[in-house]
Parts: structure tokens; sequence; C-alpha cells
């Protein structure tokens, strides 16, 4: 769960307040939730660019949340994101990948 949307800049578009109301109804429905900043990038962050955001504090980076944000025209918005990649388990594994999704998906 975002709880706030962000460029790869560093700058904050939108708080997004509600984040910790979701974030506890999932939890209720015994789902592994984490709340935190998600950046969003023009391309796919891989290697030191990754490394990068997690040491600015990103817990997700996307490449479309934060330019979409707009569209909420000032009313509340949610961003929910299911991880599939993650440092430790890359999009070009594919058996770790599949392992990752399974897990959410049940």
């Amino acid at each position: 769960m975002a709880t706030e949307l962000r460029r790869r800049d560093g700058s904050t578009v939108v708080m997004c307040p509600g984040s910790g109301v979701i974030a506890g109804m999932l939890r209720r429905r015994r789902l592994t939730v984490h709340t935190g900043p998600l950046v969003s990038v023009q391309a796919p962050a891989l290697g030191a660019s990754r490394r990068r955001l997690d040491e600015l504090g990103a817990l997700a980076v996307d490449m479309e949340s934060a330019w979409l944000a707009g569209a909420a025209g000032g009313r509340a918005l949610a961003v929910v994101r299911v991880i599939l990649d993650t440092p430790e388990r890359g999009l070009n594994r594919p058996v770790a990948t599949l392992a990752g999704f399974r897990r959410p998906a049940r």
C-alpha cells in the first residue's frame, strides 16, 4: 500500500492518507501488507538504480502511479500493488517469480 507517491527524483506527487485503513482491512483478511512510499519511474529499475531507490526509502517501484494520480482530481486515492519481483527474486528468474506469484494468488 502506497502511503505516498513519488517521482524518481524523490519529489512527492500525492499523499495517500487512507492507506492505513485499507491496509488494516487487508490484514484482517490475513494478507501480508506493507505500507510506504511508492516511486514511479519511466523505465524498469534494475541493478544500481534499484538499490538507489531502496536507499531513498521506496517500498516499491512502478511505472505509472505518480503520473496517473492527477486523474483522481483531488479525490481520495489508494494504490495497492502485488509485488512479484524483489531484489532477491528478480523477474529474470522464472521459477522464483512463479513461486512469488503463487503466494498472493492464494
